[in-house]
């Protein structure tokens, strides 16, 4: 089995006009998997990349860096902290047409979920 750790990869930019984007090649055809990539982008600050539709890996990882950064923010400005996470609460209740304790329920079942993900990921030494 290939593992391959983050931080041993070397980032490439990937630019097509959008700087302070870099991908990490993590398995690539190279590595034979012809029918398979995996890469990892890192964006800085105000940096963006087109929309697609995520894998569940994508969401992990992202959810991952969303609660490091709401910590962050938490321990360095509870007022903002606060007033961010109710605008995101009142975002998703009004987007998903849903009360804040079935919102809360379906987190909690996303969170399950992405710790699933993270343990096998962890267990097989991808991270």
């Amino acid at each position: 089995m290939l593992v391959k750790r983050y931080d041993e990869v070397t980032p490439t930019t990937y630019d097509e006009g959008r700087s302070g984007v870099t991908m990490r090649e993590m398995i690539t055809g190279a590595d034979g998997a012809p029918a398979f990539a995996m890469r990892v982008f890192d964006l800085a600050p105000g940096a963006a990349t087109p929309y697609h539709h995520p894998n569940p890996l994508t969401i992990a990882e992202f959810g991952r860096r969303w609660q490091q950064g709401m910590a962050d923010l938490e321990r360095q400005d509870k007022t903002l902290f606060d007033a961010v996470r109710q605008c995101n609460w009142d975002d998703m209740v009004a987007e998903e047409g849903i009360t804040m304790e079935e919102w809360r329920k379906k987190a909690l079942k996303s969170a399950a979920r992405v710790g699933r993900i993270r343990a096998e990921l962890r267990e097989s030494g991808s991270i």
